[in-house]
C-alpha cells in the first residue's frame, strides 16, 4: 500500500474563485493606503493650558468628555463643541456666571463660576502632594472659530484655560444633574452629539 504523502494538499496549485491557477504576485496583500488627515491638518485643535490650580479638575473633565464620546460613539472634540456652545450660550443668558479678581500672585485676573455647586462630594479629587516641578497641562479641542473668539472675549485678562476648564464644568454639571442631556445626531458617516435643554416646561392644561 502506498505510503500517503501528507504535503500532497500545500503542493497543489492554488487558483482563485474561478479555478485560474494564482501566480505568486497575486497572494501579496496590497499595501494598505495610510489614512488621509486633510481635515485634521485644515482644523487644528485649539489649545489652552490650564493653570496648576485646575490641574485636576481639567483631568476630570477630560475623563467626563471622553466617557460622553465614547457612550455616544463621537469624538471628544464633538462632546466638548457641543457642550461649549451651550455653556457660552448659557453665560449669553446669565445663567452661567463668571466671576473676575485680581490675582494676588501674578498680573492676570483669577476667575470662578458663581452660584455653582460644583461636582459632587464623593467626585472630589483626592489631595495631591505637592511638587517642585509640575508639568504644564493642556487642553486642547477643536471646534469653531467664533467659539474660539467668544472664549477669548469672556477671558479677558484671565486665564483662558481655567474659563475652557470653568465653563465645560459647568456644562457637565447640568448634564449629570439632567437639566441638559446629549442628543445624537448622524453627521454624514460618523455620529455627532448636541445640547438639549431636559429643564421641565409647564404643562398645557387639556381642553375636553
Amino acid at each position: 500500500m502506498a505510503r500517503r504523502d501528507p504535503f500532497a494538499r500545500l503542493k497543489q496549485p492554488i487558483t482563485d474563485a474561478q479555478g485560474q491557477p494564482m501566480r505568486p504576485i497575486d497572494l501579496i496583500r496590497p499595501p494598505t493606503r495610510k489614512r488621509r488627515r486633510d481635515w485634521e491638518k485644515a482644523n487644528r485643535p485649539y489649545t489652552y493650558k490650564i493653570p496648576t490650580d485646575y490641574h485636576s479638575r481639567a483631568r476630570a473633565v477630560r475623563e467626563a468628555i471622553l466617557g460622553l464620546a465614547q457612550r455616544y460613539q463621537t469624538t471628544m472634540d464633538d462632546v466638548a463643541a457641543a457642550l461649549m456652545k451651550a455653556a457660552l450660550a448659557a453665560v449669553q443668558e446669565g445663567e452661567i456666571e463668571l466671576a473676575f479678581a485680581p490675582n494676588p500672585k501674578g498680573r492676570k485676573m483669577t476667575v470662578e463660576v458663581v452660584s455653582e455647586g460644583g461636582w459632587a462630594q464623593e467626585e472630589l479629587p483626592k489631595p495631591q502632594k505637592r511638587k517642585r516641578t509640575t508639568k504644564p497641562l493642556y487642553l486642547g479641542f477643536r471646534w469653531s472659530k467664533k467659539t474660539a473668539q467668544r472664549l477669548g472675549e469672556i477671558a479677558n485678562d484671565a486665564p483662558k484655560g481655567a474659563v475652557v476648564v470653568l465653563l465645560l464644568e459647568a456644562a457637565l454639571e447640568r448634564v449629570k444633574a439632567g437639566k441638559w442631556g446629549l442628543r445624537p445626531r448622524p453627521v454624514e458617516i460618523k455620529q455627532t452629539v448636541e445640547v438639549a435643554n431636559f429643564a421641565e416646561k409647564p404643562k398645557e392644561k387639556k381642553v375636553w
